[in-house]
């Protein structure tokens, strides 16, 4: 949206979420807005309550003239830029005109912004929003990559094996969303990336770049996150199976990140000897009956916030590993 005298707003409906609803004062009447191959892409809509409610661009209670004009992108749908007049008399002739002479160079204006914005809502889909913005701005050469300290989280639905067996395929996938969302929502909003879903498990990174933040809020945070989740995961309505909620692994270190893999097909992940430590905490968490189990490195920079619950032998791990939980 755009007025005189103010800058561009840009207003986006989520990919989950389907077509962008308005409650337009502005048109007098509710609109749909979507995209579609054929016709126009504002229609009546029946919902009863907007996703988003446009404002009153043109401050005026009524609008006087509306001048609708076609934006054909290239991959065939037809958009709709909408041209609003405030005066009584609405546009001139002349003014028509040059709104129709500008609108194929703003349309492919639209076009590129639209396609940048898409790519990158599709890569920060699949990889997260920090790998996309690597990935969109070059680092997409195999062994790009970068040592990075982290607060790392490791989840894991405890029981997703025996709803796996007991549950038909679409539900089980429905439940699967609905704990990813309970896990996923607290890692992001605290600023952390998922990088990765494995199974009905979450690999998940708080990256420290810069040094921008001490090391023991990096980890406090993470550990907030990983509270959030699993009470968030217990609320999950599992359609009447038993609901054994989540567990969590935290670790604090290095890892290797970025592009790894073959030559045409590459992944942005972390690697490393911290990684695969991480992994081994979780397993122990069923053993200890503890929903979160930390490592001695992640303890150290909240030592306020855990204690120490046992002494372990990890898979793969050299020497025994202490095992802390949060106090």
């Amino acid at each position: 949206m755009w007025a005189p005298g103010k800058p561009w707003e840009l207003w986006y409906a989520p990919h989950h979420s389907g077509e962008l609803i308005s409650d337009n004062e502005l048109f007098g009447h509710r609109c749909k807005i979507g995209r579609s191959r054929a016709g126009s892409v504002s229609r009546r809509a029946f919902g009863k309550i907007p996703l988003l409610a446009i404002q009153d661009i043109t401050g005026a209670k009524k609008t006087r003239k509306i001048l609708c004009v076609e934006f054909p992108f290239s991959d065939g749908y037809r958009n709709t830029g909408r041209w609003i007049s405030a005066r009584d008399h609405g546009f001139n002739e002349e003014e028509e005109q040059l709104i129709r002479d500008i609108s194929p160079t703003l349309c492919l204006l639209l076009e590129l912004n639209n396609m940048r914005r898409r790519h990158g809502l599709v890569l920060s889909s699949y990889v997260g929003t920090e790998p996309a913005k690597l990935i969109i701005n070059g680092q997409i050469k195999r062994g790009d990559v970068s040592e990075i300290k982290a607060a790392m989280l490791f989840f894991d639905i405890r029981g997703f094996t025996t709803l796996s067996d007991i549950l038909p395929s679409k539900e089980l996938v429905s439940i699967l969303n609905r704990f990813l969302d309970a896990i996923c929502q607290p890692v992001e909003e605290a600023g952390g990336e998922v990088l990765k879903f494995i199974g009905d498990a979450v690999l998940a990174v708080f990256p420290i770049r810069d040094n921008k933040e001490p090391d023991s809020d990096t980890c406090r945070k993470a550990l907030e996150c990983a509270q959030q989740a699993i009470h968030s995961a217990m609320s999950v309505d599992t359609g009447g199976a038993d609901n054994r909620g989540v567990v969590a692994a935290l670790h604090f270190g290095k890892v290797v990140f970025g592009n790894i893999g073959a030559a045409d097909r590459l992944d942005f992940t972390i690697i490393g000897k911290d990684v695969n430590l991480l992994s081994r905490l979780e397993q122990k968490c069923k053993e200890y009956d503890q929903d979160i189990l930390a490592s001695e490195q992640f303890s150290a920079l909240v030592p306020e916030c855990m204690q120490e619950v046992a002494k372990a032998e990890l898979r793969g791990i050299k020497n025994p590993v202490t095992l802390f939980a949060p106090c």
